[in-house]
């Protein structure tokens, strides 16, 4: 249930938007939904001022797909991108339009060149190009520099931070915070030996993940690479809103903080890759803080394809298809919501749709599309949610029924197979060689 307190924003017709997506971000990496101490102090500050969803769950596990999912409020099953290799598909409108539309400048500083012009994204005034990646500390100088420029119309702009993607390379001064340990130290094998680095060789991580490991023993280790760099994402996210703050903006300025999908860290056999659609993947923070709101706490299951019908209509905006999603402005209000109450369902297919899962209230279903994948197998798997949250005791000999029931339900994601990147619009070649050198693969 809602922890709000009842509250009308004072209601600006010309509200800036602020979306900050957080790249390969689970939720418990953050300190306020169960992260390490101090890990986000800036997140936090700004949860205490927003409506936190404690239960926000990504569309997908893979990057382009997702942000088009969350730019567009539409399932990638509809709007047909399901690989960082596939283009945009030309007509599709997303945010970005709709509020071009509107009369607002629009601005995307990203930091991953699958979000760049060159993939079909639109919509935006400025988006200046990367090759590669950058930076946290770029992405909020180019976030900064423009939001100091002249300006006489309401804006939106998109941030967006890879660093907590691997490989994790934070600064030395920043990991010192949150390992002090010996990595080698232990009588057990490598990290690296495990057998999940041989099968994602065909990802194109596997040998890269190898050798950023070497001999490491220690789990803790990865993990603190893993939180270090959240760490410092999260001091340039402190940066950007406090330029917000400085400039006088923030007061008239919605601002949405979520992230396209999350990081398995040795959960499932699954290391430092966000391969599988298991919670760890799948589970995203989803902040939201509206002027004139009061701050809470919400318990309802929502998830990123939601984003796009909640800010349509907190800025008065149309978009021109039906969304997947639910409008949250009612739950961001404290105000009781029939439809969002009673949602039971959420599909959550894998990167060119090699798996689907299904959550339907206690229960969740994984099915392989692919049977025989290198790395996700070919078993289905039941998990009763409600008793075994990370998803160990798979009961699918044990509820038939339900596997079955659920199999009906997700039979157009089964039916449509394994999608194939290389029918939609083909990428320069020079394109897919970086994307390679990234770790990504088809």
């Amino acid at each position: 249930m809602l922890a709000l307190g009842c509250s009308e924003p004072a209601r600006s017709p010309r509200w800036n938007l602020v979306l900050i997506t957080l790249d390969t971000t689970r939720a418990d990496g953050l300190s306020l939904l169960g992260g390490v101490e101090g890990a986000t102090p800036n997140l936090d500050a700004l949860g205490a001022r927003s409506v936190v969803f404690d239960v926000a769950y990504s569309e997908t596990n893979v990057t382009n797909p997702s942000h088009l999912s969350i730019m567009t409020g539409m399932g990638s099953l509809r709007h047909g991108v399901t690989s960082n290799f596939a283009r945009l598909p030309d007509g599709l409108d997303s945010l970005a339009e709709g509020l071009a539309r509107a009369g607002y400048a629009t601005a995307g500083f990203v930091a991953a060149q699958p979000l760049g012009r060159a993939f079909g994204w639109k919509g935006f005034d400025t988006l200046p190009e990367v090759a590669g990646v950058l930076d946290a500390a770029e992405v909020t100088r180019r976030a900064l520099d423009w939001l100091g420029g002249p300006r006489e119309q309401p804006f939106f702009m998109w941030v967006h931070y890879w660093n907590p993607h691997t490989l994790y390379e934070p600064p030395d001064e920043v990991f010192e915070q949150f390992y002090q340990g010996d990595p080698t130290a232990g009588d057990g094998p490598p990290i690296a030996a495990a057998p999940f680095f041989e099968r994602a060789t065909h990802f194109g991580v596997g040998e890269r993940l190898k050798r950023w490991l070497g001999d490491v023993r220690d789990p803790a280790w990865a993990r603190a690479k893993y939180t270090a760099e959240l760490h410092y994402t999260d001091r340039e996210l402190g940066r950007l809103l406090g330029g917000l703050e400085s400039s006088g903006l923030a007061r008239d300025t919605v601002i949405v903080v979520t992230a396209d999908h999350g990081e398995s860290l040795g959960e499932h056999g699954i290391y430092y890759a966000h391969v599988g659609v298991y919670d760890e993947v799948l589970r995203i923070p989803l902040l939201v803080r509206v002027p004139g709101l009061l701050p809470g706490r919400s318990a309802l299951p929502v998830w990123t394809l939601d984003i796009a019908p909640t800010v349509a209509e907190l800025l008065g905006v149309e978009l021109q298809h039906a969304v997947d999603g639910l409008s949250l402005v009612s739950a961001l209000r404290g105000e009781p919501d029939e439809a969002l109450q009673q949602r039971r369902r959420f599909v959550h297919p894998h990167a060119s749709n090699r798996a689907v899962a299904i959550r339907e209230g206690r229960w969740k279903l994984i099915w392989p599309v692919e049977r025989n994948d290198h790395v996700l197998g070919s078993q289905v798997e039941l998990f009763d949610l409600s008793e075994d949250p990370a998803e160990q005791r798979n009961l699918a000999e044990d509820h038939p029924e339900v596997v079955e029931r659920l199999r009906v339900a997700i039979e157009p994601w089964v039916r449509a197979g394994r999608s194939d990147p290389t029918v939609k619009p083909r990428l320069d070649p020079g394109i897919r060689e970086q994307l390679e050198a990234l770790g990504y693969a088809e």
